[in-house]
């Protein structure tokens, strides 16, 4: 097999493959086996038919055309690897010629990028500090959940959980025995909160101070900063009666209270508050890498000569078309909806989408060639790590039996593993970098050396075995 490729457009290759003679007639003979199979001819059972015959009835180009159904695309798949060409999309066969037979394709191909001085990239890194008033927050958001509610013989206060009865009706100035029901509600729970609009502004106001038992009547109107412009001014008459009051009763921050909290994990108020700044200094370190990571990530497009084919544009034109359709479906709506909505035709969406979509496309070039230049690869324990992050965060302690069933959940289909080795990839690239902004990352020499040494290591094992 002879193959000349060149390139014919912008990441566009034609592969032109020279067949040798001995292989056609091998898979024109097998072409013709299947033949006999499907045909009738006189004389003749169907799959005895032979070779000679059979070109009588249907001719030599008959059966080379339906040998290329199986060889073309055989002839195909080689090619591309013995000229280590990776296609964006499947390849289109061109044409064929006989004597010999000689195979034309055209095969667009993943963006080429060269990132040039990548590495010399600097930006400053100034995460957020984590302070104690932040740590306090979080003990109080601890604190609330933690609460226990007790009923009370007072009246009621403000934050105080209440059980009441209400009606609302609508005044009508000019006809007082007119009552048109606004909202009624038996043995609701509220939580009483001055900023509350439920069931209208000033209600919550205008029940506390109530004790259980009260029936009390109250009339309040719309404010003129109402959202609802047509109710402002409006008058609803209220009629309340408080059956219940229960108040929020907030642990004490003591030990008992950390170790509570903590599932256990701190025994002191001291070691709690800890365990929260770690946790708070992860999450957002890992929120400021993200945005951090961005920001390096344009400067590395910046100075990338990106290549693509058309069709790699187009394909992601067609990602975002599918993102705006399944958003259109979120609302209950198609496609062709969302377009007359819009007043756009689909080109004209397409067009607006394609500055966004080509900013994607090169993101997403710079990021993979950046994976193979640092020699990024993923292992067992980043596949554990990702798994933690699914499904605690990051921040949950997980034993190795759970880590083994979620595991075995997750890799149990080849889509779940596609997807959990691209996110931990993903991962490292993310870290790495944040490490190259940073100027911190490793030694690209050393990583070749590690990433030989670990080569020999696999080779000699499996000789072993």
């Amino acid at each position: 097999m002879n193959i000349e490729t060149t390139m014919v457009e912008t990441r566009v290759a034609q592969l032109v493959v020279t067949v040798d003679d001995e292989r056609v007639m091998q898979a024109k003979r097998a072409a013709a086996r299947k033949m006999a199979k499907q045909i009738n001819i006189p004389g003749f059972r169907k799959g005895k038919i032979p070779y000679s015959v059979l070109v009588r009835y249907v001719s030599e180009d008959g059966i080379l055309e339906a040998a290329l159904d199986d060889l073309g695309q055989e002839i195909y798949r080689e090619a591309l690897e013995a000229e280590n060409l990776e296609p964006a999309a499947q390849g289109e066969f061109e044409k064929f010629e006989r004597d010999p037979l000689t195979l034309t394709y055209k095969v667009p191909l993943v963006p080429e990028v060269n990132l040039g001085d990548y590495r010399d990239i600097r930006v400053d890194y100034t995460p957020e500090e984590v302070e104690d008033g932040d740590i306090d927050e979080m003990v109080e958001a601890a604190q609330e959940r933690n609460a226990v509610t007790e009923p009370m013989e007072r009246a009621a206060e403000l934050g105080d959980i209440v059980t009441l009865t209400y009606r609302g009706v609508m005044v009508d100035e000019d006809d007082p025995d007119d009552e048109d029901e606004w909202y009624s509600e038996e043995d609701a729970e509220i939580t009483l909160d001055d900023d509350s609009i439920i069931p209208m502004p000033g209600f919550h106001d205008e029940v506390i101070g109530m004790s259980v038992g009260e029936t009390r009547e109250f009339t309040i109107a719309f404010p003129e900063d109402y959202h609802n412009k047509s109710l402002i001014g409006e008058k609803i008459k209220n009629t309340v009666t408080i059956s219940e009051v229960k108040a929020k009763v907030l642990p004490e921050l003591d030990d008992d209270f950390a170790q509570e909290a903590s599932n256990g994990e701190a025994e002191t108020m001291e070691a709690y508050r800890e365990q929260l700044r770690e946790q708070l200094t992860t999450m957002r370190t890992q929120m400021y890498d993200n945005e951090y990571s961005q920001q390096v990530l344009d400067k590395m497009v910046e100075g990338a000569t990106i290549a693509y084919a058309e069709v790699s544009m187009t394909q992601e034109i067609d990602a975002a078309m599918d993102r705006q359709t399944q958003d259109a479906r979120s609302r209950g709506l198609t496609l062709e909806d969302y377009l007359v909505i819009q007043g756009k035709s689909e080109e004209e969406m397409r067009a607006e989408l394609k500055p966004e979509a080509e900013e994607n496309l090169k993101r997403g070039s710079v990021m993979q060639q950046l994976v193979i230049e640092e020699k990024i690869t993923i292992e067992d324990g980043d596949i554990d790590a990702q798994i933690d992050q699914m499904f605690y965060g990051g921040g949950g302690n997980i034993d190795d039996e759970m880590r083994q069933t979620l595991r075995q959940a997750v890799m149990s289909s080849p889509d779940s593993i596609m997807q959990i080795s691209n996110q931990a990839i993903t991962t490292k690239a993310v870290n790495r970098i944040v490490a190259i902004g940073k100027g911190e990352a490793p030694d690209l020499a050393e990583l070749e050396t590690a990433e030989e040494a670990e080569a020999v290591a696999e080779d000699s094992a499996d000789a072993a075995e």
